[in-house]
């Protein structure tokens, strides 16, 4: 049975040692995750350049920084499939 408007996960998740039951309610035996704030979790691979995340970025700022780049896409789409180009050809006569 999955919970309206979150996740139904099953299981259990270890972060520094440390286990605890969310307590959703989602199915018969409810959630047992372990919640990790999202600027607890660092990003230690090598710089991306086409977002702008770097290493030691928490996964707060690494997503800030790819919704940016998604908006950035977005409008440039936009911009590309609402532009009107015209032509003017003069044929002499």
């Amino acid at each position: 049975m999955a919970c309206s408007g979150t996740y139904n996960i099953i299981g259990s998740f270890a972060h520094l040692g440390r286990t605890s039951n969310c307590g959703c309610g989602c199915g018969t035996n409810g959630c047992s995750v372990d919640a990790i704030q999202s600027n607890g979790v660092i990003y230690s691979g090598a710089n991306l350049p086409c977002t702008g995340i770097i290493t030691c970025d928490t996964l707060t700022v690494a997503l800030q920084k790819m919704d940016e780049q998604i908006c950035i896409l977005q409008q440039a789409i936009y911009d590309l499939t609402h532009t009107t180009t015209t032509t003017t050809t003069t044929i002499p006569l």
